[in-house]
């Protein structure tokens, strides 16, 4: 989920407030356009695990605030968005948090560490500088421990390493189809749109104030009642149902689909496709305007061949251009390609998997 830090989504014209006689004049943009990434995960009951964030920027002490999650771990990259250094330390974030939250894990009363004998990044508990390459317990098949993780595809959730990881420690993933994470995501369909309003009406709160700067540090102090209003059970649950992931239904999903395709069928009436340009329409003008030529013409009159003559010319103007316009994209599209090539080729190696990438507040 990606959240604009200080940016309203309507237009905001004047905020008047009280100020000193004896203090300047000012203008102030309360526009922080800066993002940051959320990486969230709740299971059908209703209960979330705590997010990861994505900043630019590290944690520093001005985030330590009272009522803020110590479980909320927080990543930094160039961009703010998650890459594939970060989901690596996501998953290991959600193995240990979402384990003990498993019906089989309470109702046995055991812990991630007694279970799988080593932690998330597969250390030794007792001899922390000492990692395992997979879990030093391994269960019986009857006895095993599954999760179901429903995720979209973004870079980095369906590398091999990623997937090598969840079934190492038996979490079985699905991947959402491309394009319709908007319906059959459960976060997208009945949380994330609630969290950002939670958000703005935050960010309004603090602007009404006074503060035109709603900066990282102030969305920090705000993060844990934006979660609370965003995350509760029933929009969790919400999601889930709309989106056909539990209860399974995918009528609802289906139904929106057909009914979007049908609108579209509204606007785009099939009666105009006969209008549109085709890539050779320009050829079979001069086709026709040949035809003519040979079969007609000597029973036009002196304007009509006149005419046709600046026709046929015009036609065969655009026969030519068409050809030019073609070669120019063509040309184009190569250099592109050309360019896109050379940069992959220059591209760093950065580090995968054997790195932690994201902190908690306390560290």
């Amino acid at each position: 989920c990606g959240i604009r830090i200080g940016a309203l989504r309507e237009r905001l014209e004047v905020i008047i407030i009280k100020k000193m006689l004896n203090a300047k004049h000012e203008v102030v943009s309360f526009s922080n356009r800066e993002s940051t990434t959320m990486l969230g995960c709740a299971n059908a009951a209703g209960f979330m695990i705590p997010p990861l964030m994505v900043f630019k920027t590290w944690p520093t002490e001005s985030w330590d605030v009272e009522d803020l999650d110590e479980a909320i771990r927080f990543a930094r990259s160039e961009s703010g968005f998650s890459n594939a250094e970060i989901s690596m330390d996501w998953i290991r974030h959600f193995n240990r948090n979402s384990f003990e939250c498993t019906a089989k894990a309470q109702s046995r009363g055991i812990t991630f560490t007694d279970w799988f004998g080593c932690d998330e990044f597969m250390r030794d508990p007792d001899i922390p500088d000492v990692i395992w390459k997979q879990p030093y317990f391994e269960r019986p098949e009857k006895e095993r421990i599954w999760r179901l993780l429903v995720i979209d595809g973004f870079t980095g959730k369906t590398s091999l390493e990623f997937m090598d990881y969840c079934l190492r420690f038996d979490i079985e993933i699905f991947i959402l189809p491309p394009h319709s994470t908007h319906l059959t995501q459960p976060l997208d369909v009945g949380v994330f749109q609630l969290l950002k309003n939670a958000h703005q009406r935050r960010l309004r709160h603090h602007i009404r104030e006074g503060f035109l700067n709603f900066k990282r540090s102030d969305f920090i102090s705000k993060l844990s009642e934006i979660l609370t209003e965003g995350f509760t059970p029933h929009n969790i649950m919400n999601g889930f149902e709309k989106s056909g992931i539990f209860p399974v239904n995918g009528a609802a999903v289906i139904q929106k689909v057909k009914e979007k395709k049908k609108s579209l069928l509204a606007v785009n009436n099939p009666a105009l496709s006969s209008l549109l340009p085709r890539e050779i329409r320009f050829k079979d003008a001069r086709e026709v305007a040949r035809h003519l030529k040979r079969n007609y013409r000597e029973g036009f009159s002196s304007p009509t061949r006149q005419s046709f003559g600046v026709l046929e010319d015009v036609i065969c103007e655009a026969v030519v251009l068409n050809s030019f316009a073609e070669e120019h994209i063509q040309s184009r599209l190569d250099r592109i390609a050309a360019s896109n090539n050379k940069r992959n080729k220059r591209k760093k190696v950065m580090p995968s998997g054997k790195y932690i990438n994201s902190v908690t507040v306390e560290q």
